[in-house]
């Protein structure tokens, strides 16, 4: 969060770009969490993991091409 004064000096334009770059960093360290604990947790056999990955590679591909 901003200083107030600081805030107050920007333009509108700024405070949404500030807030779409801190919902992506939330959004990159969500997923990077998501695939730690699938490749840790939940993904013991080689086939499972290698097919998971796969799709969440798709899947992350796709994100970054076609941004929310």
């Amino acid at each position: 969060m901003l200083h107030p004064p600081l805030q107050r000096a920007m333009p509108r334009s700024m405070h949404r770009k500030i807030a779409m770059t801190a919902k992506s960093a939330e959004r990159d360290v969500a997923i990077s969490e998501l695939a730690n604990h699938l490749e840790r947790d939940l993904m013991p056999c080689p086939a499972g993991r290698t097919a998971l990955l796969t799709w969440i590679e798709k899947k992350l591909a796709h994100i970054a091409l076609n941004p929310v």
